[in-house]
């Protein structure tokens, strides 16, 4: 797997989350994995904002980009950034 490492060998292993992966938790907001310590994922939005915490039970990695959130977080990602760098060079 190119992006989520499964846990265990076959087709049915649990993916393994890691700092950097888009997941998506169990109401359904999108975030970048910041860490996973003691039983629990901590999820930034995808563009920054606040950080928060997801039992690791309730949280899937995002794979592909079928309708599953994965492009337009990364979307969301790529205009904050662009926001933020356009008001550093006075374009803003």
């Amino acid at each position: 797997m190119d992006e989520v490492e499964a846990a265990g060998a076959g087709e049915d292993a649990a993916p393994v989350l890691r700092p950097g992966l888009l997941a998506v938790d169990d109401q359904g907001r999108v975030g970048r994995v910041m860490a996973v310590e003691a039983g629990a994922v901590f999820l930034r939005p995808p563009g920054g904002g606040c950080e928060w915490d997801v039992a690791a039970d309730r949280v899937r990695p995002v794979l592909g980009s079928g309708g599953d959130g994965r492009l337009m977080a990364r979307l969301r990602e790529l205009n904050a950034y662009s926001r933020w760098a356009r008001s550093w060079d006075g374009r803003g």
